[in-house]
């Protein structure tokens, strides 16, 4: 056999081997799955998180909800958050804080599905004392609290990842 016929047959042999995994790994995609989990939940549950919470098949599942696959535990506290903000109804500058995975799109995705105009400071850049009209939406290990705000905090379920918490000055 020759060099290069052996270099044919091992990328046929890649291709071969490529092409099932490629389409398993597409259908079963932890953040758009084609098939729920709960088929062969006993098979793949050493793998899960902590939170566990089985994906579920892009068609079952509403689509708001599908934004929050790959961090699940959010979506209460975000849609909590998100309906305050919305009866407010006002339009409203939103200084965010957010820890370590900054998870903030579907925030702003519930944001929008209800309604509310708003648009976003990004303090993490500035460094500075959020704008006394503003609210301040924070996520944290531990409830926030802010001297002279007034904070709602919503913790995550079935998990103690931590806590989404809204301040404003005055009352809610």
């Amino acid at each position: 056999m020759s060099e290069k016929s052996f270099g044919k047959n091992i990328i046929r042999l890649f291709i071969f081997l490529s092409v099932p995994l490629s389409i398993v790994l597409i259908i079963l995609n932890v953040h758009r799955p084609y098939i729920s989990y709960n088929f062969f939940y006993e098979k793949v549950k050493s793998f899960a998180r902590d939170y566990q919470i089985l994906p579920e098949a892009f068609y079952k599942k509403p689509r708001i909800e599908q934004y929050f696959n790959s961090r699940p535990y959010w979506y209460e506290p975000y849609d909590k958050v998100t309906n305050l903000i919305a009866k407010d109804g006002n339009k409203r500058l939103i200084t965010m804080e957010l820890m370590g995975d900054e998870f903030e799109y579907p925030l702003w995705v519930l944001l929008k599905e209800k309604d509310v105009k708003f648009y976003v400071y990004q303090n993490k850049f500035f460094k500075k004392e959020p704008r006394p009209d503003s609210l301040l939406l924070t996520t944290s290990e531990k409830p926030y609290t802010k001297t002279g705000w007034q904070t709602q905090c919503f913790k995550t379920q079935k998990t103690d990842y931590g806590y989404a918490c809204l301040s404003k000055i005055g009352t809610f």
